[in-house]
């Protein structure tokens, strides 16, 4: 090799190695921007069941009331009282300690019933956790609540009167 093709990759190292330097102040203040941010930020994530489409914004509550709506109704107002559905709420809250009260949540639904609306409703918000803070995954893979329940309805078959049921067979 010539000493001037030996000087030239000598200097695109160094500006290499000044690139990357200045690369790492740079990413070192906007993670420091970034966690600042994430205080006032809402969270966001998809959650999907059977034909049921949820998407979920999070948000650290500034009253303190944690409220939750579903379509710009309250959670009472669109699933009832049902138990068993705010137990399906609270459930990734409670596995990663943490208080609802705490949080506002958006939640926007298309397509499905209730049981496919709150299983995708625990889904998304499990997802939305892990945005906020990535040491949830574990705890809440553990409890089965990131696996997505790929069952859906099967569709009909044509001859057939639903999807696998037949006429009635006469033997005369």
């Amino acid at each position: 090799m010539t000493k001037e093709s030996n000087n030239d990759i000598q200097a695109n190292e160094k500006e290499v190695v000044s690139n990357s330097a200045k690369m790492k102040k740079k990413s070192k203040t906007s993670s420091k921007q970034i966690s600042n941010v994430n205080k006032n930020v809402s969270h966001h994530a998809v959650g999907k069941r059977k034909s049921s489409v949820v998407k979920v914004w999070i948000s650290l509550s500034d009253i303190g009331k944690g409220l939750v709506k579903v379509n710009n109704k309250t959670f009472t107002e669109f699933f009832g009282i049902r138990a068993l559905y705010t137990k399906k709420l609270h459930t990734p809250f409670e596995i990663c300690a943490l208080d609802i009260r705490n949080y506002d949540i958006k939640i926007s639904t298309i397509g499905g019933g209730l049981t496919g609306c709150i299983d995708s409703i625990s889904l998304a918000i499990s997802r939305a956790l892990i945005v906020m803070n990535s040491s949830f995954s574990e705890l809440l893979k553990n409890q089965k609540l990131l696996t997505r329940d790929a069952r859906v309805v099967e569709s009909k078959k044509y001859g057939l009167r639903k999807a696998r049921k037949k006429e009635q067979y006469s033997k005369r």
